[in-house]
């Protein structure tokens, strides 16, 4: 009993200590806690660099640091060219959507001329304005992104942050083994090497179920571009990236493109596109149930169904970013359960 009670003891305050970290502490430490993340995803290069070709690690670091901020910068300044490009697009485009729209309301309220006649007079003109005022919305809208497009640079804060995040991932990728030897000093000489162990185990699952998130992302938006594409849209990257971006949000995420730009395309005549629209979402999807639970239960090592509550009960509390910590949660709730930290129940090495 004595074992029960304190197992429910370590249980709760395990998931309240979680819940502090995501919802109050991580902002205030986010830029080092990227500057861990990218610590660990250069690591495997240092290390080679380091032990194979016998170049010094702070060197070493620093070469794969430098490369990668080169090669996220240049793919960065391509994908806001053209993205800067396809909005000015949509932006000159809005007015004819509208008139457009506005033509197949009122073809459409001709067409079904007893039933009109049965309705106010002002229910065309309403119509009409709404249509007008979603229009309007989406032009706003996108005028919005490309000033925040154009403006980003000059934010100070952004800066300031991305050099954080620089120095942060050097200092963590160098003294890796010094920073890790000081916070295990500072735990009970019987507490270290459970948590060494469940440290090897979390960082492991944890750059797992991001990169997980980050395909399923990356399949997103390459569906969407190569979709849009074969219909000859003009908004294909554009699109993409925003559908790749809100995908963080299952379902509904790539339905805050999809649905308005379907029913709009409707409305404005083509229907034939406004539907494959709609047809691609419902679609996409499909593809996106069945693939998240496989992909990121093979990645922490979890059943499909245990990812999915853990997705669910994430969206559920933290929203969005629920994607990202309700796995990360389970991944260190299992990594502190099977180095004995938490005593819950017997877990043998190995089991899912």
């Amino acid at each position: 009993m004595r074992h029960f009670l304190y197992s429910l003891w370590a249980l709760a305050l395990f998931f309240g200590a979680m819940y502090l970290v995501w919802a109050y502490l991580l902002p205030f430490v986010l830029p080092f806690g990227l500057g861990v993340f990218l610590a660990l995803i250069i690591d495997p290069a240092v290390d080679i660099m380091e032990h194979r070709w016998k170049i010094p690690r702070g060197l070493a670091v620093w070469t794969t640091l430098t490369a990668l901020m080169i090669i996220l910068g240049l793919l960065v300044i391509g994908i806001v060219g053209v993205v800067r490009i396809e909005l000015e697009g949509i932006i000159a485009s809005m007015p004819g959507y509208s008139e457009r729209a506005q033509n197949t309301l009122l073809a459409l309220g001709q067409s079904l001329g007893a039933l009109r006649a049965q309705l106010p007079d002002g229910v065309q003109l309403a119509l009409n304005e709404q249509v007008d005022a979603f229009y309007r919305g989406v032009n706003v809208w996108a005028g919005e992104i490309l000033g925040a497009i154009t403006a980003l640079s000059a934010l100070p804060g952004v800066l300031i942050n991305l050099i954080i995040t620089v120095v942060a991932t050097f200092f963590f990728s160098r003294d890796k083994r010094v920073i890790g030897r000081f916070i295990l000093s500072l735990l009970p000489p019987d507490w270290q090497g459970r948590v060494n162990s469940a440290k090897a185990e979390v960082f492991l699952a944890a750059i797992g179920v991001v990169k997980a998130q980050l395909s399923i992302m990356f399949v997103s938006t390459l569906l969407t571009v190569i979709f849009l594409n074969l219909f000859g849209s003009r908004y294909a990257l554009t699109a993409g990236l925003l559908v790749g971006a809100l995908d963080v949000l299952p379902v509904l995420g790539p339905g805050m493109v999809f649905l308005p730009w379907g029913l709009g395309e409707i409305l404005a005549g083509d229907r034939f596109f406004g539907i494959w629209l709609l047809v691609f979402y419902a679609a996409l999807t499909a593809v996106r149930q069945v693939i998240e639970p496989k992909l990121v239960g093979d990645r922490i090592g979890l059943h499909p169904l245990a990812t999915l509550l853990a997705l669910y009960l994430g969206l559920l509390i933290f929203g969005a970013s629920g994607v990202v910590y309700g796995p990360l949660t389970v991944i260190i709730l299992k990594a502190v359960v099977r180095s004995g930290l938490i005593p819950l129940f017997s877990y043998k090495r190995g089991a899912s």
